[in-house]
């Protein structure tokens, strides 16, 4: 299991596309295991996804998100996370998948 200490950052990375059915579970599971920053990456969802993000953006100032505005596919997302990851400064960076295939307990 990863032990952060509390001096350093960590930041959850989820790629998104049209995950609205799933968002609000993965969420809760994260939030049950960890209150390290989340970071939604979306590819220009249209099923609501968005809108949910900017939902648990308001209720949640560990989350943040990147609108991309258009289908980029899997690996530009984890690009332009890391990016963003370092511009911020995080020092741990975790990637998972938005529709709840990886085991969020093990965080």
């Amino acid at each position: 299991m990863l032990e952060v200490s509390t001096n350093q950052s960590a930041v959850i990375v989820l790629p998104t596309f049209n995950e609205v059915d799933n968002l609000t579970s993965v969420y809760k599971r994260i939030r049950n295991v960890s209150s390290s920053d989340i970071l939604f990456v979306d590819d220009g969802s249209t099923d609501g996804t968005i809108d949910l993000i900017k939902q648990l953006m308001t209720s949640d100032d560990k989350v943040k998100a990147l609108f991309r505005g258009k289908k980029m596919g899997l690996g530009s997302a984890y690009r332009d996370a890391y990016t963003y990851a370092i511009k911020q400064g995080y020092e741990i960076l975790i990637q998972c998948d938005a529709d709840g295939s990886h085991e969020m307990e093990k965080i």
